[in-house]
């Protein structure tokens, strides 16, 4: 701004010296043109040096800058010597015209800062109060299905007829699956011939013996075991059993309602027996699993609110610890679990963030934005009579949004219910600065 001002100054001199030397022209050779000109031209330059030091003395501006402008200007003399007269008239000519602009009036410095210190700032507030803190230990977790269960069929076979699909709903009862039941049903057929052999055999004996058929209760119990261990009835007896047990096996049915998953196998292929054939979970309330260290523990207890929170999406879910695991591991850690009730939203192996609150009454408590930084020390700002004042806290209890107070006396700090707390627009505050309040924004917190 100031280089732009001399230049300005020194072009209307050098104007006038450049009006003259038009008059002149057409009456003089062009070597004495260039050399007369340049005299002239540097006269004007040397009037301009005298204004320009007359100037940096007024202004106080660095001795430097002044030479720096008074070079500039004798390399563009030598350039302007050396071209052609019309160029170099031309040239001139531009050149006075862009000095000799005129340029609006510019505020000095102390202008501007005295506008800015009278600007007053608009800032949000809270009025002080004391209310219950929820202090929060934060954890991360896995979710899991309170109710599942890996189905299995009991016998080794082909898949005959698969009735559900993965994320079918299932009701208790229900059958999912079937195994090949042919050469089952031909064994079951077999054991209840066997058996029914067996049991007239069994009766034959009895009544060689002279015993009533339809009184078994008057047959002595050694008698009545030695007919039917003779006769194959027992063994007949153990063998329906089994053919009967092995048909069962060959039908999957839930034992509870739920969501099928993890089905793998299709129709006809083969399944050996105890392999998993799905999985069967009850996704109405889930259970999650997460640690807390030594020292959070302490004040933790069963029957403690959560909330969880997956990593999917930002939706909360309310919970209450269940299980506290009384074992410290071997990173200082302790396992619990909580259980959520499930809206629909919530998967099996989720991963979820877990916050355990507690509630701490009778505390001072502010937004984390009312705490600033100034000289390495925590500060907020109150409002008293639209002055923004510094007050020098102690910040305790933390959570993800707000901090506890306490006044720091040692700086003569003071804070009391009712204070007005600014909350927004104290970043660049200083202490004493002028306020105003945006009433539209909250009066408490």
């Amino acid at each position: 701004m100031i280089t732009h001002h001399l230049l300005t100054l020194a072009s209307v001199q050098i104007f006038l010296v450049y009006d003259y030397l038009l008059i002149e022209l057409w009456s003089l050779e062009q070597i004495t043109i260039i050399k007369w000109g340049s005299t002239l031209f540097l006269n004007a330059v040397n009037k301009m040096n005298s204004v320009v030091t007359k100037m940096s003395n007024i202004v106080e501006i660095r001795y430097d800058a002044v030479l720096n402008t008074k070079n500039i200007l004798r390399r563009f003399l030598f350039e302007l010597v050396d071209m052609k007269p019309r160029t170099m008239f031309f040239t001139l000519w531009i050149f006075f015209l862009a000095a000799c602009t005129n340029s609006s009036p510019r505020e000095t410095n102390a202008d501007v800062r005295r506008k800015y210190e009278e600007k007053k700032k608009l800032v949000e507030v809270v009025l002080l109060k004391k209310s219950t803190f929820p202090r929060q230990y934060i954890s991360n977790g896995t979710l899991s299905a309170l109710q599942k269960s890996d189905l299995r069929f009991g016998i080794t076979g082909q898949i005959d007829k698969v009735f559900v699909s993965n994320g079918s709903p299932v009701k208790k009862g229900q059958v999912i699956a079937r195994l090949a039941q042919t050469e089952i049903l031909l064994q079951h057929q077999q054991a209840q011939t066997n058996y029914q052999k067996a049991k007239m055999d069994f009766e034959d004996a009895l009544i060689g013996q002279g015993y009533a058929l339809g009184d078994t209760t008057a047959v002595p119990k050694k008698v009545y075991y030695a007919a039917s261990i003779r006769s194959g009835h027992t063994a007949a007896k153990s063998a329906l059993e089994e053919a009967e047990f092995r048909l069962e096996q060959t039908v999957m049915k839930a034992p509870f309602t739920g969501v099928a998953a993890n089905i793998a196998q299709k129709q006809y292929e083969q399944l050996n027996g105890g392999e998993a054939f799905c999985k069967l979970v009850d996704l109405k309330r889930m259970e999650v699993a997460f640690q807390l260290t030594e020292t959070e523990i302490r004040e933790v207890v069963k029957g403690d609110s959560v909330k969880v929170y997956p990593l999917a999406h930002e939706e909360g879910y309310g919970g209450v610890i269940t299980e506290l695991n009384p074992i410290v591991d071997e990173h200082g850690l302790i396992q619990l679990k909580a259980v959520i009730e499930n809206p629909g939203h919530l998967m099996d192996g989720m991963n979820v963030k877990v916050i355990v609150e507690k509630q701490i009454p009778d505390q001072l408590v502010v937004p984390k934005s009312a705490v600033v930084l100034r000289q390495n020390q925590e500060v907020l700002f109150k409002v008293v009579n639209g002055k923004a004042y510094w007050t020098y806290v102690h910040t305790g209890l933390e959570n993800s949004m707000s901090f506890t107070v306490k006044a720091n006396t040692e700086k003569g700090a003071s804070l009391d219910v009712g204070d007005t707390v600014i909350v927004s627009g104290n970043l660049n505050l200083a202490h004493e600065s002028n306020v105003t309040i945006n009433h539209n924004s909250k009066s408490d917190f």
